[in-house]
């Protein structure tokens, strides 16, 4: 028979073969046979199962199960792929489909003898108002053993922002790799890995800066990054400082490892603790530039409104990130992502329902200047809304969980 150009798996079944069958030694003996001096194959990967082995069962591997992409309102966003492979014997054959209205992958069906075959995923998400949406990729076939396979891709649109930095370039420098938005005396010491920025501690004061001109709207502009917790426990060694064409300061973030902190001037806001290495917080100041104030939030609750040092302009004229000069942090890093300065968001935040036996989870976003979650128990006049405590945030996403009774229970998110 002709063979592929692709890898591919076949099996033999010696079962019945006289020289083999219950015997404890035999071998196995390869020999090629061409047609041409030039010719050539390959084998790989041999093989042999004690036991009796009725067919080949293809089994099916996805090279990736969950997808996350942020876009700004209005906005596209590139491809994405992702491979199907056949880890076990035999051929695979398998098809593909997707539930939502902005996603499609393609193509819709596909066959493999082992090597890994490309799955497109295309996104239709101009039209999508801001908020977050989920969609999921099913991968089916009845020849394989653990079939369907998801992918779930997580879609966050954000508003529409005066300056966005997603710090999605190749793994590098961010001064080098991303020259185009940012300059100056940094070098290693702000690094951009797998689409994230991480500053290592050390000795030596380096700082990268980016010229903007936000306004922000009526008077109010938002800053915004996540943030996730780093190796180590020393000193503080890192600053993001938002400063208006004067070159006054109207707001900053500082901190170490495991500890971030908002300021402006001299005046600092309490410790704000980061939850864990696997877990992303959300840092948000409101600058008032009519009120020459700036509050800071953490996930979503105010730690301090600060007033302005000076008499600043109604615009931030420039971005900093600083990696002081701690070498008792040589040992500590820290990581930012998504950066977003511009006007407020504005759009009412969804409160979702989940409900397991009798248990009842409610979740909203933990992010920007913050909501509340409150409850009452009746709708009639002179309603009475109580404040709702013990909400976790994992990944700016707020969750409540309570348990079913008798009688109502309202719930409403509230922002003061």
């Amino acid at each position: 028979m002709e063979l592929p150009t692709d890898w591919t798996r076949k099996l033999l079944n010696l079962a019945g073969i006289a020289s083999v069958n219950d015997k404890s030694d035999f071998a196995l003996r390869f020999q090629w046979q061409f047609n041409h001096v030039s010719d050539t194959g390959r084998v790989d990967n041999i093989r042999v199962l004690s036991g009796a082995v009725t067919g080949p069962s293809p089994a099916m591997s996805l090279s990736r199960t969950s997808i996350e992409r942020t876009v700004q309102a209005g906005q596209s966003l590139p491809n994405d792929i992702f491979h199907v492979s056949n880890t076990g014997e035999g051929i695979l054959n398998f098809s593909v489909s997707d539930d939502a209205a902005w996603l499609s992958a393609s193509p819709p069906a596909g066959s493999s003898p082992g090597p890994p075959r490309v799955v497109a995923i295309a996104y239709n998400v101009p039209g999508l108002g801001v908020g977050d949406y989920q969609g999921a990729i099913r991968v089916a076939s009845m020849e394989a053993s653990n079939w369907p396979q998801m992918v779930t891709v997580k879609l966050h649109v954000i508003p529409p922002a005066c300056f966005w930095e997603p710090f999605e370039y190749y793994d590098g420098n961010l001064t080098t790799m991303g020259y185009a938005n940012w300059s100056g005396s940094a070098t290693n010491q702000l690094q951009v890995e797998k689409g994230v920025l991480r500053i290592p501690g050390g000795g030596g004061a380096v700082s990268a800066s980016h010229a903007v001109g936000c306004g922000g709207s009526n008077g109010v502009i938002g800053a915004q990054i996540k943030i996730r917790k780093g190796t180590g426990s020393g000193d503080f060694f890192w600053n993001i400082a938002f400063d208006d064409p004067g070159g006054n300061n109207v707001a900053r973030w500082y901190g170490g490892s495991t500890i971030a902190r908002g300021r402006v001037g001299s005046d600092i806001t309490a410790d704000m603790n980061l939850t864990s290495t696997a877990t992303w917080d959300d840092l948000y100041i409101k600058i008032d530039t009519a009120a020459n104030t700036s509050e800071f939030f953490f996930n979503g609750i105010s730690f301090r409104v600060i007033p302005h040092g000076t008499a600043s302009s109604n615009t931030v004229g420039s971005i900093r990130i600083e990696r002081l000069d701690r070498a008792s942090a040589a040992n500590d890093s820290i990581d930012f992502d998504n950066l977003t300065l511009g006007a407020p968001d504005t759009t009412p935040p969804k409160l979702k329902l989940s409900r397991s036996g009798n248990n009842l989870m409610l979740s909203w976003p933990a992010t920007g200047a913050g909501t509340r979650l409150q409850s009452t128990l009746s709708l009639n006049p002179s309603i009475v809304w109580s404040a709702v405590s013990g909400a976790t945030v994992t990944n700016g996403e707020a969750t409540y969980t309570t348990t079913s009774g008798s009688g109502n229970r309202f719930y409403r998110l509230w922002k003061p």
